[in-house]
């Protein structure tokens, strides 16, 4: 992918690139931006356009930097530029006054905003339960830094969003998620008002070794397995299951499991139960 700035580094004029388009040696992909041999883009290839079409200053933002940082899938092309530009070949611009280094990063040759200044940008445009799966799925990233997204929020004051993602960084933090599924039984306990369980806790029920729990809520002494549909199907995993979560009880855990179907398809009444269960062991029936 050429721009021609970078056919004029090396002696190509527009009108020879022209020539160049005519022959099939470039691809027009958009106004002064090219595909060098062939017209078949990847979804990086068409990122990387997008934010050459708009300048050297231009950087992938909002939803098209939510992809490169594989915080959410999707095809969107958004950029953010310093000053105002029409959108152009599909791309939405957004304009900004405040775009330091701090707020860039590049990804695969891609300019774009970073991990804190997309998902101050995300806060915007997402949905509440959208925007907590995507800071989940960002608390794992290796890039992520809660300092950072706050300093990005304080450098822009005023931003649609920034009193929910504030309110989210401020949230108790459950610990990385690993599964789309722990996303949203995550989501399903903060919907409902539930405490915040530790997820991938270790945890010593009496057997030879810590055991790994998906959700402990602590206080209560309450266990909650989420069983995917290929992670428990084994009949070596079936009894391995049950032997620790008898060994569990006798620790006096009580273990609940919960299914994908069951936390996507019934979350009122998972959170029903969920809730009934937490309130009668409350920190006062503990140990």
């Amino acid at each position: 992918m050429v721009d021609l700035r970078d056919l004029r580094d090396v002696g190509i004029s527009e009108r020879a690139a022209q020539v160049r388009v005519g022959s099939g040696r470039l691809h027009r992909v958009h106004r002064g931006v090219y595909a060098v041999g062939h017209p078949r883009l990847t979804a990086d290839g068409r990122r990387f356009a997008a934010v050459r079409a708009y300048g050297r200053g231009a950087v992938a933002s909002h939803l098209t930097a939510g992809a490169l940082w594989g915080l959410r899938r999707g095809a969107r092309l958004e950029i953010t530029v310093a000053s105002a530009r029409a959108p152009r070949d599909g791309i939405t611009p957004h304009e900004t006054s405040v775009l330091g280094a701090d707020d860039v990063a590049v990804i695969r040759a891609i300019p774009v905003t970073s991990l804190a200044r997309t998902l101050v940008d995300l806060a915007e445009v997402l949905a509440p339960d959208r925007l907590e799966r995507v800071l989940d799925h960002a608390g794992r990233h290796e890039a992520f830094d809660r300092r950072a997204v706050q300093d990005a929020l304080d450098r822009l004051p005023g931003r649609r969003g920034a009193p929910r993602l504030r309110a989210l960084l401020g949230a108790p933090s459950a610990g990385m998620t690993r599964s789309e599924l722990e996303d949203r039984f995550l989501f399903l306990c903060r919907r409902a008002r539930m405490p915040i369980p530790r997820l991938n806790a270790h945890l010593d029920v009496g057997l030879d070794r810590l055991v790994e729990v998906d959700a402990l809520f602590t206080r209560q002494r309450v266990i909650v397995e989420l069983d995917g549909g290929a992670t428990h199907d084994t009949t070596r995993a079936f009894h391995a299951d049950r032997r620790r979560d008898t060994a569990a009880a006798a620790a006096g855990f009580l273990t609940l499991r919960y299914t994908w179907e069951r936390v996507i398809t019934e979350q009122q009444q998972v959170a029903g139960e969920l809730a009934a269960v937490l309130s009668r062991r409350g920190p006062a029936a503990t140990r």
